[in-house]
């Protein structure tokens, strides 16, 4: 295999290499993004189950209140039925007094049977407070470790990149030109394989021409993609 063929593959390798890493640290940002999509639907989970508990306990008060309130009004009813004199209007605050114990009554046997979904609803609430402090928890090790694992990925990338940088040096300057052009795109390798007599990118079959001229180690590219290919040295 010609010099300038292995270099330009030592070469690619590097900068494929770069690639790959450049793809993974783009996928940091949506990565953090969901991350960050987790804790806020964990959170809203348990802001429901409080504001579950919440309004059933506001409802509790309120209808204790009205009960209260009621029996308020019964006393005061009552008091007022000792200073009526004639029995058809005591009999009139009688039938009002019953209905409105009847009221309060309706009112005290309501909030009881409300009180009962609150320990329900309580253990919801715990419940949904330990799973967010473990999803809380659990996320937190992933930022660190996704933290940590970019900061080597960077490094990864200077180093490469150095690498990649000082061996250009060594490639043929004309196959350069060529393969600077064909990575711009990033659709894949610039200098590839003939594969059974085909390119080894688009796997379309070469002219004979065209085969020969890549056996004899001249820079050669395909028919049909223009990617430059080679003879390996088992062929």
């Amino acid at each position: 295999m010609k010099p300038w063929i292995e270099n330009l593959l030592s070469l690619q390798s590097l900068d494929m290499e770069l690639r790959g890493i450049e793809t993974r640290i783009a996928t940091f940002p949506s990565e953090k993004a969901r991350i960050t999509a987790e804790v806020k639907a964990s959170e809203a989970k348990v802001l429901a189950a409080r504001n579950d508990l919440q309004a059933l306990q506001l409802k509790i008060k309120n209808t204790e209140g009205q009960a209260a309130a009621v029996q308020e009004e019964v006393q005061k009813l009552r008091i007022q039925s000792g200073a009526i004199k004639k029995n058809n209007e005591y009999q009139a605050m009688l039938s009002v007094i019953s209905a409105k114990e009847e009221e309060q009554s309706a009112l005290e046997t309501e909030a009881l049977s409300l009180m009962d979904g609150v320990a329900p609803l309580q253990e919801k609430l715990a419940s949904e407070e330990k799973r967010h402090a473990s999803v809380v928890k659990n996320l937190r090790e992933e930022v660190a470790e996704l933290k940590e694992y970019a900061e080597t990925l960077k490094q990864k990338y200077k180093e490469t990149k150095s690498l990649r940088d000082a061996h250009e040096q060594s490639v043929n300057q004309n196959a350069l030109e060529i393969y600077k052009r064909l990575m711009a795109d990033k659709k894949g390798e610039a200098l590839v394989p003939v594969t059974d007599g085909s390119c080894g990118f688009c796997s379309l079959k070469l002219t004979p021409q065209t085969i020969n001229n890549a056996k004899r180690g001249d820079i050669t590219l395909c028919d049909n993609c223009s990617r430059m290919i080679y003879i390996p040295d088992q062929m």
